[in-house]
């Protein structure tokens, strides 16, 4: 393969082997809520429901919560939650903030990685176009009234 692909997606998958310490930060906002972000005419593909097929590349409409996210030499990823699973997915636009909802198109992918006679692929999304975002927005404390005697 030409050394500029392998240049381009090594940190990605770097990144990929060791985001099992990073999803454990505080950053990570856990807990998927309803999202009230949709798009007429698009069927949306559950994220535990891609195909993990490694010779296809299927084209999905995906809807979650961002719980990672990795800005990377070429492009950014973002971890991609719903109420089935996580994926990643890799943008060439901006990063969505961790929180922020999304509704994305993308490609499902499988990227062979082989180390030390096994293969450590992963499957990711390619994100093509990002339909809508709803922008995370945390909960202010309630903070107590005045009294009279104050």
């Amino acid at each position: 393969m030409p050394t500029k692909y392998w240049s381009t997606l090594l940190p990605f998958w770097v990144l990929l082997v060791g985001a099992g310490t990073v999803g454990c930060s505080p950053l990570a906002h856990n807990g998927i809520h309803q999202l009230n972000i949709s798009y007429p005419g698009v069927k949306v593909t559950k994220i535990g429901e891609i195909p993990q097929n490694q010779n296809t590349i299927d084209t999905v409409y995906l809807r979650g919560k961002v719980t990672n996210q990795a800005p990377l030499l070429d492009a950014n990823a973002y971890e991609l939650k719903d109420a089935t699973s996580t994926i990643w997915v890799v943008s060439q636009g901006t990063l969505p903030n961790i929180g922020d909802q999304v509704l994305i198109h993308g490609k499902a992918q499988f990227q062979s990685i082989p180390i030390a006679g096994q293969d450590l692929g992963e499957f990711f999304v390619q994100e093509l176009e990002q339909l809508q975002r709803q922008v995370y927005q945390p909960k202010s404390p309630l903070l107590p009234r005045p009294t009279d005697e104050q």
